[in-house]
């Protein structure tokens, strides 16, 4: 996973990108998912982006996602292409995005 305009380092393997609002009530949701995430993947990219910071704006620029379409979690490939993505609602627990990040990764 490159995203070669963003200073997030780089790993091998398919990465987890959260792109969030800023509220608190959501910040902390996504953290905690985030968190949740990396306990049953330590060894997998999980990144969370603030779609008003500067590296968010650009992979939503990036990925052509549309503002009312987020929060929106997505596990991306080595060549920066989706594999899977989940937007609003239908963002599923952290087990779900795990299950599908280890068919990618193993």
């Amino acid at each position: 996973m490159g995203l070669d305009f963003t200073n997030i380092k780089d790993s091998d393997g398919a990465a987890i990108y959260i792109l969030h609002h800023p509220s608190f009530t959501e910040t902390r949701q996504f953290e905690q998912l985030q968190k949740d995430i990396a306990a049953s993947r330590p060894n997998d990219q999980v990144v969370l982006l603030d779609v008003n910071g500067a590296q968010g704006e650009q992979a939503r620029d990036f990925y052509d996602i549309m503002p009312q379409t987020l929060p929106v979690v997505m596990v991306i490939a080595d060549d920066d292409s989706i594999l899977y993505q989940w937007s609003g609602d239908a963002i599923p627990a952290a087990d779900v995005i795990c299950s599908q990040l280890s068919r990618t990764n193993g």
